[in-house]
């Protein structure tokens, strides 16, 4: 068990975390966008099925974050993907 968070950066948006990892329901991303944008946050299971989206209006500077429930969810690996406006960021999530 590991229980880094770990910051990730990309062009849209900046200090992204996404904790737990591994999960067993619930799954917080934060995030701080570098420009007024729309965020996808879309949630991919390894056969490719996307199994939640929800789009964020973030306002440059300021703090977005949102809460996945992963608790009726198959065990496994999924996917996490911040979409922005001209990037996206991609980070593995395992569901326990």
């Amino acid at each position: 068990f590991d229980p880094t968070v770990s910051v990730e950066e990309n062009e849209d948006v900046s200090g992204v975390m996404i904790y737990p990892n591994p999960t067993t329901d619930n799954l917080n991303i934060n995030f701080v966008s570098k420009e007024d944008q729309n965020v996808t946050i879309n949630v991919i299971g390894v056969d490719g099925a996307l199994v939640f989206s929800e789009s964020l209006n973030a306002k440059v500077g300021q703090a977005s974050k949102t809460t996945v429930d992963f608790a009726n969810l198959a065990k496994g690996i999924y996917m996490v993907q911040l979409v922005g406006s001209t990037s996206s960021l991609t980070q593995r999530v395992v569901v326990q």
